[in-house]
């Protein structure tokens, strides 16, 4: 049974209305996991849960959205991971391709999550993923769904400048920048304090907007990239569904929640999580780092659409991506800013934009 329940301590008793805003959104979450659940038992052979029983109403008697679901037959990858000798794990990441793969030749006609329609069809509708509506700006900003990869990230740097420029986004921006560090080396005599950052980093934002609201001109090539496609939200061995008597062979993937139609720059690009990150320097961590090359190379021979796909183009979009909706503002050091700034701005073919986005990382010098 999976309870959905919303996350309210972080913002503490100042940000009730914020709370309220993301209960109302709630149901629709839970619903798009169902419908998600749902649509991968019709259309492919992987194993997800069966919904038995669900209740996406806040007020039913358990005091949350709720999915009931049969018990999985299988225990988690990650139960077993350290247990694996170095083939069995390779041979384990191969069948996660394969499982991964079935979802990238689905077919779908836009970007957005999954949702049922009035007449019982399973669509693509607005963009429910907590990474998108973390901090309830689903009710200002265009929310999908979305037909192309500019749509798509021109909403996502509009939603994180609207929320910067807020006065909650401010809010929450001075509360939560001191808990993470300004700079990736601790000796760093720079000023930390969060104020004196927050206008460059609403500049930053600023240029990432007017970047994915010109991609057309500041990178073309991004039409024959995007097709739609659905990615699992945590492609990691803990959500891969394997028998103890046959531990290499993945056989259903669950924890559904927040799973997304997304541009195929996006779903290709999104990270993997094979075990704990071994000690540097160690033999695990050769074998770690050889594994992740692994899955990549494979789901590109086994995705048709992946086969000619340009990394390099990839990244370029994943860095503006990254800059227009994981709060790195918030979080990320400066340095950590600059690099994806840089990767995009190696990408990009407009002059003008390119040097507009010398200006930004110019701001975050120190």
């Amino acid at each position: 049974m999976e309870f959905s329940k919303p996350v309210t301590a972080w913002f503490g008793n100042g940000f009730k209305g914020l709370e309220d805003l993301y209960r109302s959104r709630l149901p629709w979450r839970v619903e798009s996991e169902i419908s998600t659940m749902r649509y991968i038992r019709t259309m492919t052979s992987l194993y997800v849960p069966k919904v038995i029983d669900a209740n996406s109403d806040l007020n039913n008697p358990t005091g949350a959205p709720y999915i009931v679901m049969d018990q999985i037959e299988g225990v988690s990858l990650s139960s077993l991971w350290l247990r694996l000798a170095p083939f069995e794990r390779t041979t384990a990441v191969l069948s996660m391709v394969s499982a991964v793969a079935r979802l990238f030749n689905l077919e779908f006609d836009s970007l957005g999550s999954l949702i049922e329609s009035k007449n019982g069809k399973i669509v693509v509708g607005p963009m429910l993923s907590r990474s998108t509506i973390g901090h309830g700006e689903y009710d200002i900003v265009d929310q999908g769904p979305w037909r192309s990869s500019k749509e798509y990230l021109r909403a996502l740097a509009h939603r994180e400048l609207s929320w910067l420029r807020s006065d909650l986004g401010k809010s929450i921006y001075l509360r939560e920048r001191v808990r993470y560090p300004l700079f990736e080396n601790p000796a760093m005599s720079g000023n930390s304090d969060p104020m004196v950052w927050y206008d460059a980093f609403v500049a930053i934002q600023e240029y990432v907007f007017q970047v994915a609201s010109q991609l057309d001109e500041a990178f073309p090539r991004h039409a024959s990239l995007s097709r739609p496609t659905l990615t699992h939200p945590r492609t990691d061995i803990a959500s891969m569904i394997v028998s103890e008597h046959d531990p290499t062979t993945v056989s259903g993937l669950i924890n559904w929640q927040d799973s997304a139609v997304v541009p195929l720059w996006s779903a290709f690009m999104a990270p993997i999580g094979i075990g704990p990150r071994p000690a540097e320097g160690s033999m695990d961590r050769a074998l770690w780092h050889r594994l992740q090359v692994i899955y990549k190379e494979q789901l590109a021979i086994a995705c048709p659409n992946l086969r000619k796909l340009p990394v390099q183009d990839c990244q370029v979009l994943a860095s503006l991506e990254c800059l227009a909706c994981k709060r790195m503002s918030i979080s990320a050091t400066l340095e950590a800013v600059q690099r994806e700034l840089r990767i995009v701005q190696a990408g990009v073919q407009s002059q003008k934009i390119k040097a507009d986005l010398s200006i930004a990382i110019a701001l975050l010098d120190y």
